[in-house]
């Protein structure tokens, strides 16, 4: 279960973050979050216990969909390990398929014949 205290433009997560939770701290989030003016808030995770896949999904999408400047602060350990896991953030977009040199095509073409 998670609670979720705001103190000043800080939103506190205290205890776990997993998936039967999320629909409930969503909507804390989005009222704590519109009721906030300043544009940047902070997440403390100090006191989070436990996040599955589900509540890193739910920190992403805080992040991805607020206009204001997110940042999660005070994370262990445990907690960054598993988000770092499972958020897609972090990833790099995929490279882009390498053109052949012209050496290369020369090569195939020969190889293949005329």
């Amino acid at each position: 279960m998670i609670d979720i205290k705001k103190i000043e433009n800080t939103l506190k997560f205290i205890g776990d973050l997993k998936t039967p939770d999320i629909k409930l701290a969503w909507r804390s989030v989005k009222k704590e979050m519109a009721a906030m003016s300043q544009k940047r808030i902070l997440f403390d995770l100090s006191d989070l216990k436990s996040i599955d896949s589900a509540g890193v999904a739910f920190l992403d999408e805080i992040k991805n969909s607020s206009d204001k400047k997110i940042e999660f602060i005070n994370i262990n350990r445990n907690i960054n390990q598993t988000i770092q896991a499972f958020s897609t953030r972090e990833m790099d977009e995929p490279e882009p398929p390498r053109t052949p040199s012209f050496f290369e095509r020369i090569g195939d073409i020969g190889f293949r014949g005329f």
